[in-house]
């Protein structure tokens, strides 16, 4: 069986000097045929584990129930109704200790 590679582009990336070095002393130890395979194996392994982390994420997101709320949606609406109720209920206190007055 053939195995089809994918496309590749050309593009430029700027590393510091020790970083290339750390390139250059594993292809010189034959571990990998050029700098440009280490960085495509090295982008592979990142790749793979973030995506593996995304999915966990998304599995642990799955499994959370959902959250009860009693309180409305807008957070800052309801406290503003209650706040509202709040003053009317001291204004008709004060209101009935005026008319006693």
């Amino acid at each position: 069986m053939i195995e089809v590679q994918p496309t590749m582009q050309i593009i430029t990336i700027n590393l510091a000097v020790p970083y290339l070095d750390a390139l250059d002393e594993i292809v010189e130890q034959g571990r990998y045929p050029s700098r440009s395979e280490v960085i495509r194996q090295a982008l592979r392994d990142f790749l793979k584990d973030e995506l593996e982390m995304v999915e966990a994420v998304l599995f642990m997101k799955k499994k959370e129930p959902e959250p009860t709320v009693e309180k409305p949606v807008d957070m800052r609406k309801g406290l503003k109704e209650e706040r509202m109720e709040r003053v009317a209920k001291l204004l008709e206190a004060k209101d009935r200790k005026l008319r006693k007055w």
